[in-house]
């Protein structure tokens, strides 16, 4: 629409296999390959905006995506980066959060957005961190995570150059003016 390019993408695919029990979050191969082959063909659009259900970076102790899979994901955040990507909407944790993660240059923009609305008479957001601290994210961890948590997040700290979260039900408008790009948050039903 108007040179941008929307990609969803399903992290839980019939053909990602059960760890321990477990469905974790993993595009697949027969996705992966589509998704890149489709990056590629659109890497001319002004904005490639990507929606998935699991955080790319983990901002809670929550699932993301290919947790079991460390080189999947370095691949995954490299062709986010490679590719420019403007922002990546993600949900799962029921938080709304933000986060900026720098490297080679480059930036990427994951918003989180919270839709589980207690009441509809919501008045300060319930918790606010501003800043990504890797031991409270490990805090909460099933054992069988941690591990491949800690990993995780503790090399994704140094790259983290904004953050913020908090526990605030609400909703985003998006707005794209040539080349910015305008995240608004809304509490509740209301502005």
């Amino acid at each position: 629409y108007k040179n941008s390019h929307f990609i969803v993408l399903d992290v839980l695919p019939d053909e990602v296999p059960y760890e321990n029990g477990l469905r974790t979050f993993d595009l697949g191969d027969t996705q992966f390959r589509w998704f890149k082959n489709d990056l590629e063909k659109n890497k001319n659009a002004r904005h490639i905006f990507i929606f998935l259900h699991s955080p790319v970076i983990p901002v809670t102790h929550s699932d993301f995506l290919h947790i079991f899979n460390p080189s999947r994901r370095k691949e995954f955040i490299n062709l986010l980066l490679d590719y420019n990507i403007r922002a990546v909407f993600v949900g799962h944790s029921h938080k709304l959060s933000l986060l900026e993660y720098q490297s080679q240059g480059k930036t990427i923009v994951q918003v989180m957005t919270n839709s589980e609305l207690k009441t509809l008479d919501v008045k300060e957001p319930e918790l606010v961190i501003t800043s990504y601290d890797p031991s409270k994210i490990i805090a909460g961890a099933p054992p069988h995570y941690k591990e491949g948590i800690r990993e995780i997040v503790e090399n994704s700290a140094p790259h983290i150059k904004k953050y913020f979260m908090c526990g605030m039900p609400g909703y985003l408008i998006v707005v794209v003016n040539k080349d910015k790009i305008t995240i608004n948050s809304f509490r509740g039903v209301t502005k």
